[in-house]
């Protein structure tokens, strides 16, 4: 739709009046004639009668003479266009409230790194996170402090059990990989915001470089995010979760709730459903409208090519009992 259509100029400009509010409010309980719609209002009836032109041009009312009486109605298709015209900016205005309010949400100091992550370059539409370039000549381990060079010694945390394929087999593989989802909570469209989504990206990514689980795939949304894990083996679910979770809110410190308390699983007992996990999860935002292919959505497995296998456990498993709860 153009930005000059007429026709939703004369919608609003009709619209801006409290007086011809009023008429359409009188009219919304049926049609009436000219004079009955005059009564309330402290002006002549030829007035009133200049305010219907002005309705009527606009499309919002439409008038007619039966007899000697002339009534007029509501004509609701005239304000299509102003719909139309609402709905097409609407995700533009969402998006950028919601930038405010998480601006007026953070302390100064988070807010001003966030800041940084938005003038980077490399966050234009299209392009891959930087977090995710990992080619094998420029390898980067992330920490709670950022990135580091894979010859960096890792302080606090130890590398984790998933470095040494033996102690992987350690793990009770049989019920150790999750679909998992958690949901924002009043789903408030908070990854919507690059930034912020930046940040739970990154907060993922750190868990998993110390070993907490195996990140096989995952997506960030506007208001969640999907990912596929193997917890470690003395890492529970629950406990992996509040990593994530617990841990993008520790670094955002909002002063409001940011995720709903619980979140969905979904055991992964055989290769065909984590096959079939992997693609739903990449497909997501091609599916929502997001992106016009994985790659190209910049928050997710698929614009940083392969993470952790398959587990050993899955590889040709037909059959298994998947169990879930909400």
């Amino acid at each position: 739709m153009k930005r000059s259509d007429p026709n939703v100029a004369r919608v609003f400009h009709a619209l801006g009046d409290p007086t011809r509010r009023a008429i359409l409010e009188r009219l919304s309980s049926g049609p009436m004639s000219v004079s009955r719609l005059a009564e309330p209002f402290n002006m002549s009836l030829a007035a009133v009668v200049q305010h219907l032109q002005v309705l009527q041009k606009a499309g919002l009312v439409k008038t007619e003479k039966v007899g000697r009486v002339r009534s007029c109605r509501v004509e609701a298709s005239g304000l299509h266009a102003a719909e139309e015209w609402l709905r097409a900016r609407r995700p533009e205005w969402d998006r950028k409230l919601d930038r405010l309010e998480l601006f007026l949400d953070i302390p100064d100091e988070q807010s001003a790194k966030m800041k940084a992550l938005d003038r980077n370059e490399d966050r234009r539409p299209g392009a891959k996170a930087p977090l995710l370039n990992r080619g094998p000549a420029n390898r980067r381990e992330w920490g709670p402090s950022g990135p580091r060079d894979a010859g960096t010694k890792m302080i606090g945390f130890s590398r984790g059990p998933f470095d040494d394929p033996p102690a992987v087999q350690r793990a009770p593989q049989e019920t150790r990989t999750y679909f998992v989802t958690a949901v924002t909570a009043g789903r408030r469209r908070l990854f919507q915001v690059a930034s912020a989504a930046e940040l739970l990206m990154q907060t993922i990514l750190d868990y998993r470089a110390q070993g907490k689980f195996l990140l096989h795939a995952f997506v960030i949304m506007p208001d969640h995010f999907h990912a596929l894990i193997t917890p470690a083996p003395d890492v529970s679910l629950e406990k992996a979760m509040q990593f994530i979770k617990g841990g993008f809110s520790f670094r955002l410190k909002s002063k409001r709730d940011v995720w709903m308390h619980s979140f969905n699983e979904t055991q992964i007992m055989g290769e065909p459903k984590f096959v079939n996990c992997v693609h739903y999860i990449e497909q997501n935002p091609v599916r929502r409208g997001l992106a016009s292919t994985p790659e190209s959505h910049p928050f997710g497995s698929a614009a940083c090519g392969p993470l952790d296998p398959i587990p050993h456990h899955l590889k040709g498993r037909q059959k298994g009992a998947e169990k879930g709860r909400a």
